[in-house]
């Protein structure tokens, strides 16, 4: 049996089956609830708290306590970390995706594989890049390269590079933070950064220093 009609991501639920046997006598189960899970995000610190209600009813107990997970355009969830009895977890790596899904999944304790899933909750990051305005690639190999950092999630970024007159010097599509300069000299620079993928487009001056 399925209820589609219940609002598991914003209520707690609870349920048993009551029946006779062929003596016509009474019996029931005992009193089941759902697992709510809910999650909230904090873009600067990029972390991310997870928090679920209790599983009651199985006669010897939730045995763990199990998090799935799915990032951006995944096409199902995995597993991620297993909790034995807390029902709290926090994440310090909101920067591995910009949305962010988790479901519960409470395992009974008798070995019988018995199992309850949550709602599923997701939340999203927007990971604005913070782009430097200057880098010093001298060979000293501190800031040798232009570092745009979370410029991983942006695989389709095409960074383009011009001199004071206007001329290209450097072009890249999937930047991936290898620039050096090349045979530059110091200077000032002119960027545009195009992340397709998030139809965004940051424009602006780097100064490069030998």
């Amino acid at each position: 049996y399925l209820d589609k009609a219940k609002d598991t991501r914003n209520t707690i639920y609870y349920y048993k089956l009551d029946g006779e046997n062929v003596c016509k006598n009474l019996i029931g189960s005992e009193k089941h609830n759902t697992v709510k899970i809910s999650v909230s995000n904090n873009e600067n610190e990029k972390s991310i708290f997870l928090n679920w209600n209790r599983y009651q009813g199985w006669l010897n107990g939730v045995a763990r306590y199990e998090v799935w997970r799915r990032l951006d355009n995944e096409s199902s969830y995995s597993f991620y970390e297993q909790l034995n009895s807390d029902t709290f977890l926090i994440l310090k790596n909101g920067d591995m995706g910009f949305k962010h899904c988790f479901r519960i999944k409470a395992i009974e304790n008798s070995g019988n594989n018995q199992q309850s899933w949550s709602n599923s909750f997701c939340v999203e990051f927007e990971h604005k890049l913070a782009i430097s305005t200057a880098f010093t690639p001298n060979g000293d190999s501190k800031n040798d390269n232009w570092v745009i950092p979370m410029i991983e999630l942006y695989p389709e970024c095409e960074l383009t590079v011009y001199n004071r007159w206007g001329s290209e010097v450097y072009h890249k599509a999937g930047y991936d933070n290898s620039w050096d300069g090349g045979n530059l000299p110091t200077g000032t620079y002119y960027y545009i950064l195009d992340v397709k993928n998030r139809k965004e487009v940051y424009k602006g001056y780097l100064m490069l220093m030998r």
